[in-house]
């Protein structure tokens, strides 16, 4: 059924090019009137003959009157011959400007007549010839009429030849009224939707600059292309750009057209992180669109002939390969919205309403659908928006996702600094406690035996130096205490030393060969993580001391990144209780509140070893970043 279905789309979509189709519609001071009037009448003549043609040819008898068959007619290569009564046009105030709305015609000429006199004819121009050859620097094609003949009394005859594409003849009769306006009312809409386009780009680079996020350049190149599409399709490159290259006309709306669809794959692939969540999905697209890319240039580059087949060969090509990735594409984001990847929902809406805008346009310019509300004559337009919208939604969707994320983020965090800070807060208490107890029990206890020697020792050379050795011992010990109560040290000196200062006193106080090792920097770590590393080795050192009962012990540190590894041995006599006392408990408690990974094994007589892991950056990198 899907394949079915994926060869009825590619029908359809390629099949815009097996018919070519003119429609006449005139509108009078902006208004529709009928073009199927007997009054109107057209003919049809070889491809080229107006710019050989004379006066006599208005005098053929093969001239018809208008009817539906000029609105829906075929036309291979031939030029077609309009002929207007101006006396139809019952109007008020005379006409003084007849424009053809349609900048895209290759050859164009214009004779205004009076009974079977020519008065005036204009050059032959059109978009395959020079800008310059127009009578009027307008965009379309305009015409006054000439002065000194009552309005009613004229003809306007046209030859228009377009080649190889649907020709559109929107004829607009203008009063001088309904030219200001008209004009100004184009003018307004063409600057504010430009001005709007620019405005959404500049944003784009900001966020671009600011983020470096790639969606963004996706989005803004996006935004630069449908401009360049519009400008071309109204006319408006050839008048200002390339006026003098006429070349350029018939590649660059089929060219901007089909490149949109690279920065709209790219952004999605880009926001839905195809890369990591559908790596093979993800070839197949970097693949499709090398392919596509390498036929756009090989198409739109290809030195236009006489008659033009190799480009619209090439470009023929494109526009059936062009809705086969699109179809490939929208596969890809409906497989991920079916896997619940974020944000795939809007790439499979995005795709499929770009899918089938083309589709009716496509329908539309083969006459397979009447004008709907002016959709289906402008599908590409609509598709376009449509993409540009939901793109907008779907990175505004992931702007307010990022926040949530980043308040819970936050939250976590503090909540973590708040532990963190109460385990550090609980830590001082007991060493303060410690410290009170090792003032009265120890240090008051050694002064005052100290005193009693002093007050009847002998003062010869050894018994100073004894007295000298305990007070030394004595000033260590408090220095010790002072080291390990005091976190300005910690901050100036950094966790790494003062690990490595404390490690190298107590190989000299204890008969304990310990050794550190140390891989990574230390100045990459926040100075709270510091303290919770602090806090471990000094939980850690002083089970050792006080427990193992160990002759050798290893400490191995690792910073790596964003992790922290810390993993202590000895060879002492082990414990049967796996969980550890008091100390090392809240050690474990913190350790999971920063979801890290704390592990003990031992046994009686085998040793102790622990293992210690935790993520120091995962939720401020992320807060970070998504700020």
């Amino acid at each position: 059924m899907k394949k079915a279905l994926i060869a009825v789309l590619l029908w359809v979509f390629s099949s815009c090019w097996s018919g070519i189709h003119a429609q006449l519609r005139l509108y009078v001071d902006g208004q529709p009137v009928p073009a199927q009037d007997g009054r109107i009448r057209y003919r049809f003549t070889a491809s080229g003959d107006m710019i050989t043609a004379n006066p006599a040819v208005f005098g053929e008898p093969d001239w018809r009157p208008a009817d539906e068959s000029l609105t829906r007619k075929s036309i291979h290569d031939q030029t077609l011959w309009i002929r207007i009564p101006l006396a139809i046009f019952r109007n008020e105030k005379p006409i003084a400007l007849i424009s053809i709305e349609n900048p895209h015609i290759n050859f164009l000429k214009c004779w205004f007549m009076r009974g079977d006199n020519v008065v005036w004819e204009s050059r032959v121009m059109g978009d395959h010839l020079p800008f310059d050859a127009r009578e009027i620097p307008d965009a379309g094609f305009s015409f006054s009429l000439p002065q000194g003949y009552e309005t009613r009394q004229l003809e306007v005859v046209f030859a228009l030849d377009k080649r190889k594409s649907k020709m559109e003849i929107p004829l607009y009769f203008s009063t001088m009224d309904d030219i200001s306006i008209r004009k100004e009312s184009e003018g307004a809409g063409m600057g504010f939707l430009l001005g709007f386009i620019s405005l959404l780009a500049l944003i784009q680079i900001y966020l671009l600059v600011s983020t470096g996020d790639k969606a963004h350049a996706w989005y803004t190149l996006y935004l630069l292309i449908i401009t360049g599409y519009l400008l071309a399709d109204k006319g408006l490159l050839f008048k200002y750009v390339f006026p003098g290259t006429p070349d350029f006309n018939d590649l660059l709306r089929p060219m901007f057209l089909t490149l949109c669809l690279q920065p709209v794959m790219m952004f999605y692939r880009t926001l839905l992180q195809l890369k990591q969540t559908m790596p093979i999905h993800d070839r197949i697209i970097k693949w499709i669109l090398g392919l596509h890319f390498l036929l756009m240039v090989i198409g739109f580059s290809s030195r236009p002939t006489e008659d033009y087949t190799a480009q619209h060969f090439w470009i023929s090509i494109i526009s059936v390969v062009s809705p086969a990735i699109l179809i490939i594409f929208l596969w890809i984001t409906v497989t991920a919205t079916r896997r619940k990847i974020p944000l795939a929902g809007y790439a499979a809406f995005s795709l499929a309403g770009l899918s089938l805008f083309i589709l009716l346009f496509s329908l539309h310019q083969n006459d397979r659908l009447p004008d709907i509300l002016a959709i289906t004559s402008h599908g590409q337009y609509a598709g376009m928006l449509l993409d540009g919208v939901v793109m907008t939604f779907a990175l505004i969707h992931r702007f307010l996702s990022f926040k949530r994320r980043n308040r819970e983020l936050r939250q976590q965090i503090r909540e973590q600094q708040e532990i963190i800070f109460r385990e550090v807060a609980q830590w001082q208490h007991r060493e303060m406690n410690r410290i009170s107890h090792f003032l009265h029990d120890s240090l008051g206890s050694s002064l005052a035996l100290i005193r009693l020697e002093t007050d009847y020792m002998e003062l010869s050379e050894e018994n100073r130096r004894a007295l000298s050795e305990k007070i030394h011992r004595l000033g260590a010990d408090i220095r010790q205490m002072s080291h390990n109560f005091s976190t300005r040290l910690l901050e100036e000196k950094g966790v790494k030393t003062i690990v490595e200062e404390q490690i190298h006193r107590l190989r000299q106080i204890h008969d304990i060969d310990i050794q550190l090792e140390w891989i990574g920097n230390d100045n990459s770590i926040r100075f709270h993580y510091q303290m919770v590393m602090y806090l471990i080795v000094q939980e850690l050192l002083r089970n050792l001391i006080r427990h193992a009962r160990a002759a050798r012990a290893n400490l191995q540190i690792l910073t790596a990144e964003s992790r922290v590894y810390i993993y202590m041995e000895d060879d002492g006599v082990g414990a049967t209780n796996t969980e550890g006392g008091i100390g090392l408990r809240h050690i474990r408690d913190l350790v999971e509140l920063l979801r890290g990974s704390f592990n003990i094994h031992t046994a009686t007589g085998q040793g102790f070893s622990i293992s210690i892991e935790f993520n120091q950056t995962d939720h401020e990198g992320h807060a970070h970043r998504d700020s």
